[in-house]
C-alpha cells in the first residue's frame, strides 16, 4: 500500500514538472502544455492560466483559455475559450466563446458564440450557435444548423429543427415535429412539417 502511495506521489510530481507553466516573454501571458485539476482543493496551474494541450480534471478544474483536449470527471470550467474537444461526466462551461465539440452527461453551456457541436441531455448557447445541439433540450440565441431534441428552441437563425416540440422567433429553414412554432411564418404554428424560406 505504501509503495502504491509513493508511486501515485512520484507520478504527481513528475506531471507537475511536465506540465510547468510558461510565460510568454512579449505579452506577459500565462500558459501551460497541461493542467491537472481537482477543483476546488488542488487546482494546476490555476484559473489566471491557459492550457494548450491537455487539461486533466479529477473532479472539475477551472482556467481562462483551454486550446486542445479537456476531460472532466464531473465538470470543465473556462473563463474565456475553449478551442478543441470538451468532454464531462456532468457539465461543461464556457465564459465565453466556443470553438469546440463538447460532450457531457447533462449539460453543455456557452455565454457567447459557439461553433462546433454539443451533445448532452441540456445544451445552451446564450447568444449564436452554429453546427450541432443534440439533446433533451436545445437552446439558443441566433441559431444556424441542426437541432435534434424534445424541445428544440432558437430567437432567429435558420436549419433544421428536428423534435417533438421547436419553437423559435425567426426562423429560415425547416421545423419537423409534433408542434413547431415559427413566429416569422405567415402561420406561426403547425403540426408535423413548418417550412420557412
Amino acid at each position: 500500500m505504501k509503495t502504491k502511495a509513493i508511486r501515485i506521489a512520484l507520478m504527481l510530481a513528475v506531471a507537475n514538472a511536465l506540465l510547468a507553466s510558461r510565460v510568454n516573454g512579449e505579452t506577459n501571458e500565462r500558459w501551460s502544455s497541461g493542467a491537472l485539476g481537482l477543483y476546488p482543493a488542488w487546482e494546476y496551474p490555476g484559473e489566471c492560466c491557459d492550457v494548450k494541450w491537455i487539461r486533466l480534471d479529477l473532479l472539475a478544474g477551472r482556467h481562462g483559455n483551454v486550446y486542445g483536449v479537456d476531460l472532466g470527471t464531473i465538470m470543465n470550467m473556462c473563463d474565456k475559450s475553449c478551442v478543441g474537444v470538451q468532454f464531462a461526466g456532468v457539465c461543461n462551461v464556457v465564459g465565453e466563446s466556443a470553438l469546440s465539440a463538447q460532450f457531457a452527461g447533462a449539460c453543455n453551456y456557452t455565454h457567447r458564440y459557439s461553433k462546433g457541436i454539443q451533445l448532452a441531455a441540456v445544451n445552451w448557447a446564450d447568444e449564436d450557435f452554429s453546427g450541432l445541439q443534440m439533446g433533451m433540450f436545445n437552446c439558443a440565441g441566433a441559431f444556424r444548423g441542426l437541432h435534434v431534441g424534445v424541445l428544440n428552441s432558437a430567437e432567429s437563425g435558420g436549419g433544421v429543427q428536428l423534435g417533438v416540440v421547436n419553437v423559435s422567433g425567426e426562423f429560415t429553414g425547416v421545423q419537423l415535429g409534433l408542434l413547431n412554432v415559427n413566429l416569422s411564418s405567415g402561420v406561426p404554428v403547425l403540426p408535423l412539417v413548418n417550412m420557412m424560406f
